[in-house]
This record gives C-alpha cells, sequence and structure tokens, in this order.
C-alpha cells in the first residue's frame, strides 16, 4: 500500500510541475515589444551615406530578369533545367513525410514527373511579372514534403518545397509551363509558382514601369481596387510598385491583369497614403523602428508559408523599401548584406560586450547558423534583438530534444528562455553567434 503511496505522490508532482511549466519566455515580459521604444534621438536623421549606390545595384538585380541575355545564357538555362529535373527524379527513392505524418509513396514521382512536363527542355523562355501574390515551390505541387515528424526541428512547419513568397509586380523571367504551373527565375529565387499568379510581359510596358517613380508598401493584407472597385491584388510590406499619380489621400500604382493571351494588361488601383512611402524610404533608424513595428507578433511562417514571414524573410521585406536588397536566406544576408564581421576569435563571455561596442541599433544584423535576427540596442549590459523564430531547442531529463515554440516576431536577448527548465545550454543562440552584418557597410 505505501509503494502505490508513493506512485501516487510522484505522479502528482509531475503533473504539478507539467502545470506550471512556462507558457512564454521571459523576454517577452520584460522587455518591451515595441520597437520605436529603443530608438535614441541622437540618431533618427543618420541616413546612409552610400543609400544612393545601394539602390541602384539593388535595381540591377531586382529588374536582372528582364535583361536580354535571359533568353540565350544556355549554360545558366542547362543548369536549372538539370535542378528541377532531379527534385522530381530524386522523389523515385524518397517522397519525405505527407501532411499526415506518415512517410509518402513514391508514387508522388510519378504524379509530378507529368506535371512538370520536363520532358528535355523548356519549353517557353520568355519575361514576365507577377500580377498576384504568389508562393515559389521547389515542385509543381502544394503538397508539403516534410521530414521526420518525431525529430526535434523538422515535421511542421518546415515544408522543404516551400522557397518563398513572391511579391506583386516582381520581375519575373518564365522558363517553361505545365498544366498550371510555372517555372520561374527572380531576385529572390527560382521555383514553381501558380500560372494564373503571372504574366508575361511585353518591352514597351518594361520601360514604363522602370521609367516611373515608385512608392513602397509600408502595411502588410493591403488590398487594392481599381475606379469601379474591382479587386486587383493584395500586396505586403516587401512590395515596389510604379506610381501613376498621387493627391493628398491616395496614390494611384501601375498594375496588371491578364489578357486571353497570357500578357499583362495595365490597370490602375488606388491605395491609401497611410499605406505607401516614397521609394527608397530614407535610411533611417527611425524609419527601420516604424516599419519593424508593424512586424512585431506576426506568425511564423517557414518559405512564407502563409504568406507568413520566417527569419529571413522579414529582413528581406523589412530593408525592400530603403532599396536595400537582401538575399533570401539568413547565411547569404549575413555574408552578402553589408560588411560582416566575425566573431570566430571574440571569447564568448565577451560577446555581448563586442555587439553592443560594434553593431548600429536598427542597422546590423546578427546570425547564428539558420537564423537572422536584427540588432535593435541594449538594456544595460544586455543587446537586444527583433527576430521572427520558431522556437527554442531543449533537451529533456531522459536526453530527448524538443522545441519550446515562440511561433512570431518578438525583441529578446541574446539568451532568450531562461525561464524554460529543459533549454538545451549549449545551444543557446548567445552561444552560437557567428558573427554581426553591419548592413550597406563596406
Amino acid at each position: 500500500m505505501k509503494f502505490y503511496k508513493f506512485i501516487l505522490l510522484v505522479i502528482i508532482v509531475v503533473l504539478s510541475a507539467c502545470s506550471s511549466y512556462p507558457r512564454y519566455i521571459n523576454d517577452i515580459k520584460l522587455y518591451p515589444q515595441n520597437t520605436t521604444y529603443y530608438l535614441q534621438d541622437s540618431s533618427l536623421n543618420d541616413t546612409l551615406a552610400n543609400q544612393e549606390k545601394l539602390v541602384k545595384e539593388s535595381h540591377e538585380k531586382f529588374y536582372a530578369p528582364w535583361n536580354p541575355n535571359m533568353e540565350t545564357d544556355s549554360l545558366e538555362i542547362n543548369k536549372l533545367y538539370e535542378y528541377y529535373s532531379k527534385k522530381v527524379t530524386s522523389l523515385k527513392t524518397w517522397a519525405g513525410y505527407a501532411e499526415n505524418t506518415l512517410v509518402r509513396d513514391t508514387s508522388l514521382y510519378e504524379e509530378l514527373n507529368e506535371q512538370s512536363e520536363l520532358n528535355g527542355k523548356f519549353n517557353t523562355l520568355v519575361k514576365g511579372i507577377s500580377i498576384q501574390r504568389s508562393n515559389i515551390r521547389s515542385n509543381p505541387t502544394d503538397k508539403p514534403y516534410f521530414l521526420n515528424f518525431e525529430k526535434a526541428g523538422e515535421g511542421y512547419p518546415f515544408d522543404y518545397w516551400q522557397k518563398s513568397t513572391l511579391p506583386v509586380g516582381t520581375p519575373i523571367f518564365i522558363y517553361h509551363e505545365a498544366n498550371g504551373w510555372s517555372l520561374i527565375t527572380c531576385h529572390i529565387c527560382s521555383g514553381w509558382v501558380k500560372t494564373v499568379d503571372i504574366a508575361y510581359i511585353e518591352d514597351d510596358l518594361i520601360n514604363q514601369i522602370k521609367s516611373r517613380n515608385k512608392i513602397a508598401i509600408w502595411q502588410d493584407d493591403i488590398p487594392i481596387y481599381d475606379s469601379n472597385v474591382s479587386y486587383i491584388c493584395t500586396v505586403d510590406i516587401g512590395t515596389i510598385l510604379p506610381l501613376t499619380k498621387t493627391d493628398s489621400l491616395e496614390s494611384e500604382v501601375l498594375l496588371f491583369r491578364k489578357n486571353k493571351y497570357g500578357f499583362a494588361s495595365p490597370t490602375l488601383g488606388s491605395i491609401s497614403n497611410n499605406s505607401v512611402k516614397d521609394y527608397p524610404v530614407k535610411f533611417t533608424e527611425n524609419n527601420i523602428a516604424e516599419l519593424s513595428e508593424k512586424m512585431m507578433n506576426q506568425n511564423y511562417g517557414w518559405g512564407g508559408m502563409y504568406f507568413n514571414r520566417d527569419c529571413s524573410q522579414s529582413m528581406l521585406d523589412l530593408f525592400m523599401p530603403f532599396g536595400i536588397l537582401l538575399p533570401r536566406n539568413s547565411s547569404a544576408q549575413a555574408k552578402h548584406g553589408g560588411r560582416f564581421v566575425s566573431m570566430k576569435d571574440i571569447e564568448k563571455r565577451e560577446y555581448k560586450t563586442f555587439i553592443i561596442e560594434n553593431a548600429i541599433p536598427f542597422k546590423t544584423l546578427v546570425r547564428v547558423p539558420g537564423h537572422i535576427m536584427l540588432y535593435i540596442g541594449h538594456i544595460g549590459s544586455e543587446p537586444l534583438v527583433l527576430h521572427n523564430i520558431w522556437g527554442l531547442r531543449t533537451k529533456s531529463f531522459w536526453g530527448d530534444e524538443g522545441r519550446f515554440i515562440i511561433g512570431k516576431t518578438v525583441i529578446t536577448s541574446l539568451e532568450p528562455g531562461l525561464n524554460v527548465p529543459d533549454l538545451a545550454d549549449k545551444k543557446r543562440l548567445l552561444n552560437r553567434i557567428e558573427g554581426i552584418t553591419l548592413l550597406g557597410g563596406k
């Protein structure tokens, strides 16, 4: 009888511990979740000296899909064809885990092989433009590709066929079309998009787009309508549109619908001036803080899933209005987004001091493997960062790895989750920092 009482006591203790498991990390309560709180008055007008040069470089990358050599660069086309062919043929041996958490039958290969129609060469090779926001996928399907759901850091939401989102008005080059899908490339990445979301574009319209002043979208999920109050599209932060005219209340922008021949047909849409800024926006801490505040608490979206954002898409979209065109993934953003300063020779105990002394608030990225953050300043000796993060690594008493889910854009220290009992100590963000990137720096 005493043995059963002991077992009951153990169960009660365990249940009690579980019930007191934190529902949030202390950082969210400890540090104000308002980016403008961290602004320093002395630097509000400290704009980037070489912003004009960076904007010019960004334009070259942004409009690169419309370059004449896109249609004749056979070496690049052959490499891309081989890459996406292998994406399909690899399914013969392994098709990943499906949305039901079970290993998928490799018969998916037959389905996607038929769907993609990659039968020796691309069939389109024409300039285009996105007319709706869309998802860029590794294969021509909405079906996900997960890895083992039982492994920490895999399974939902990490659909490895979700590459990014494609904003409205993005220059693209269309390589191939098949069964409602198109294989494209743009400044973000290459991949498959829904054909209904894009259109061919002719050179006269390209010249119109390039020659016009631009506006940057300053809000998310903004629907745009024409003069007949007919819906055209929805736009988000990170979208740049050609301006046709403006008044005190609204801006009129050049957008496109798709005609029966698949070509972009111009249409005009109106958008409130409260939701836009003249492009490029001045690269000041005040402006960056204002825009990043609009991203706070937004849900995490791997690869832009559900038109949410992951860590690197947050940075890509945040700095696009300033004419600073970052690469799509976190590693490339750190190495090519500005001047990367490695911290490999810095003692870990000096990391916080080094960052406070060398990073510029709102203009410095902080890189750990697989993750990117924006330094926004410090409180006392604690550097603080803004980032969209899925979760923190945990390790149970029995050695099982897991994740403490945050799942949104937050402001934290570099040691978030210290109140989480089974936080994996060696895997803390602070311990894994590789370096900082001064945006626009030489």
